[in-house]
């Protein structure tokens, strides 16, 4: 079930949307386990894998082959790259996804940096800004965001050179500035959360971006705002070709 994140925004809407027959799932992860410090590339590793997993299971009766989307936020979007990752490198028994995977929105997501310290710093501030009645409750520590940031960045890297973003649709939701209207952490900029890939969507979050607008498409048409994610959203009810 869609849950509401104190970091990076507000999945809820989800639930509210007609998806017209399409399956959607959600994954849930152990956020404490992630921040514990000393195995953060490890966990994140075995949480992708069990991403996989999940998803091979669902699709394993499946008569026809369909797409594959992901809509992530913040540290879940960490997650569903390393999971194309390990999808691209054991792809005997994980091809199908890495084959499929048609689109992908990062709500909120560390793509980008200017080198490890900056990340840090990144990820520090988002960290301890939401620490306090969030999800990540009292887990967070220096040594978390240590090791947290040296997990993205090695990760980002690898999902470059995995080309997976070449033969997707990439949609990047980003932070604006300091905006009261918006649950997004303006550590997760423009610049940190788009990818800068070739044909990549790049959408500024605001208040029209809340669960309130995605309850239909008419009332988003009405209110016109962001067309571009409206778009986007029908690329995920898409018959399967």
């Amino acid at each position: 079930m869609p849950w509401r994140n104190q970091g990076a925004g507000d999945s809820s809407w989800m639930r509210y949307r007609h998806w017209e027959g399409k399956r959607v799932m959600s994954f849930g992860y152990d956020v404490r386990r992630i921040l514990a410090g000393h195995q953060t590339r490890e966990v994140i590793r075995k949480q992708a894998l069990q991403l996989l997993d999940d998803l091979m299971s669902e699709r394993k009766n499946d008569i026809m082959r369909r797409p594959i989307s992901f809509l992530a936020h913040d540290i879940g979007g960490i997650i569903v790259k390393d999971a194309l990752i390990a999808a691209n490198l054991y792809s005997k028994t994980y091809g199908d996804i890495f084959d499929y995977t048609r689109f992908m929105i990062f709500y909120g997501c560390p793509h980008r940096s200017d080198g490890i310290s900056d990340m840090e710093n990144r990820i520090a501030r988002f960290l301890f800004g939401r620490s306090m009645n969030s999800k990540f409750g009292d887990a967070v520590t220096m040594k978390s965001t240590e090791s947290l940031a040296a997990a993205t960045v090695e990760i980002n890297g690898l999902f470059l050179l995995s080309k997976n973003i070449l033969r997707t649709h990439v949609v990047s939701i980003y932070a604006g500035g300091y905006e009261k209207d918006i649950d997004m952490d303006p550590v997760f900029d423009i610049y940190c959360s788009t990818l800068g890939a070739p044909f990549e969507r790049q959408i500024k979050c605001g208040s029209a971006d809340q669960a309130e607008i995605f309850q239909n498409q008419q009332k988003m048409q009405l209110r016109t705002y962001n067309p571009r994610l409206l778009n986007c959203l029908d690329l995920l009810t898409e018959k399967p070709s």
